[in-house]
């Protein structure tokens, strides 16, 4: 039978994103006696407005800890008191911003910790910030777990931050394979004329994502075939910019903005092939969805992405910033359908076989009940 157990997520916010799904995927195969309670550091807990979360999961019902006016020292105590007294079984921080909570665990006797990275933003894109990589190796001394969700991640973890290596583990996101099942989605109608080769890109709008290359790079492949057509589905802070730059390219007729899209799947079954242009990713949410509906990816190499899509589909993955390679990506792929078929088969078949939401669900429940364990016996 079940335990009963308290896990509290800390966010740094939990406006929908990649790894507020993930909690939502997660906590509907984790056993129904565990409870899951949500902290958003800026208040913000708009992700449960998306359909399809647990009863089990809620936001906080405690005012946080005042930690705007003090001094480091100050903010662990105010956070490991505010512990103390919600009184969790696990606590689970998420990313950097949520890593001082992460730090007061240190000061909590018998509170499990397990801290997940995913990534980085635009300050980080091109360089580690060392001071980071001192705080997170003092900070997360006690934790049970730190889960990296990409190889590439786990790389940094153990040779920059210098985290143990019997503490950091490669835990990839999973895909749900029956939502994102070519076979069953029914496409979104993107309202073009038949003969286009639609390339569909899946992004929150914002800096590090580099979008200006990839309307630079379907420009530049735009000019050498007029059937190709490129559908961007996300919101975010720069969609007035790019939107305003798509206006200024020969092929601004053939770019479409859709915003954001709660039934993605059916935005993939309408494309041909799946496009990214970050300047840095781990393993992108995107890719394996498009990989998992059999789409053949064309994109920067970076993160995770060569290492997670098949071997078929690496000619199509060019150096991170190369445009024109990205454009003779595009090119290459719009220009054979057999070619698409058979890497998009590929894809689909190792997306299967490695990240599938229940390998992924399984991996969290047996990492929450290590530091449980971990937990009761130092206690």
């Amino acid at each position: 039978m079940a335990m009963d157990l308290d896990v509290l997520h800390v966010f740094p916010s939990f406006a929908p994103g990649g790894i507020q799904m993930r909690l939502k995927a997660i906590t509907a195969s984790l056993p129904q006696t565990w409870s899951h309670t949500v902290v958003a550091l800026d208040g913000d807990y708009s992700a449960f407005d998306t359909p399809g979360w647990s009863s089990r999961v809620s936001p906080t019902a405690a005012a946080l800890p005042q930690v705007s006016e003090r001094g480091l020292v100050g903010r662990l105590r105010a956070i490991a008191q505010w512990l103390q007294r919600q009184n969790p079984d696990v606590l689970i921080s998420n990313n950097w911003g949520a890593i001082e909570w992460g730090a007061a665990t240190n000061f909590v006797r018998g509170l499990g910790h397990i801290h997940t990275e995913s990534g980085f933003g635009s300050d980080e894109a091109f360089t580690l910030n060392p001071k980071r990589g001192w705080f997170r190796r003092i900070a997360l001394q006690r934790s049970d777990s730190i889960l990296l969700c990409s190889q590439t991640l786990v790389k940094i973890a153990r040779e920059q931050w210098r985290l143990p290596e019997h503490k950091t583990q490669f835990l990839p996101d999973g895909i749900d394979l029956q939502r994102f099942c070519v076979d069953t989605a029914t496409p979104m109608d993107l309202n073009l004329e038949s003969g286009r080769v639609v390339i569909g890109c899946v992004a929150p709008l914002r800096a590090e994502k580099n979008l200006t290359a990839l309307l630079e790079a379907f420009d530049q492949a735009w000019q050498r075939n007029h059937s190709l057509f490129l559908a961007v589905a996300g919101d975010g802070p720069e969609q007035s910019m790019l939107e305003a730059y798509a206006a200024t390219l020969a092929s601004s007729a053939s770019i479409r903005f859709y915003g954001f899209l709660s039934h993605i799947e059916r935005f993939f079954k309408a494309i041909d092939l799946c496009a990214l242009s970050s300047d840095t990713e781990q393993l992108p949410n995107s890719v394996l969805q498009g990989m998992a509906m059999g789409l053949p990816i064309a994109a920067f190499a970076v993160g995770d992405i060569p290492l997670m899509t098949a071997p078929e589909n690496r000619p199509y993955l060019p150096p991170r910033r190369d445009v024109a390679g990205l454009a003779a990506a595009f090119t290459a792929l719009a220009s054979d359908a057999r070619k698409r078929d058979e890497v998009g088969a590929a894809n689909k078949t190792k997306c299967a076989s490695t990240y599938s939401q229940a390998q992924m669900a399984q991996a969290y429940k047996i990492v929450i009940e290590h530091a449980l364990r971990r937990m009761r016996l130092a206690a």
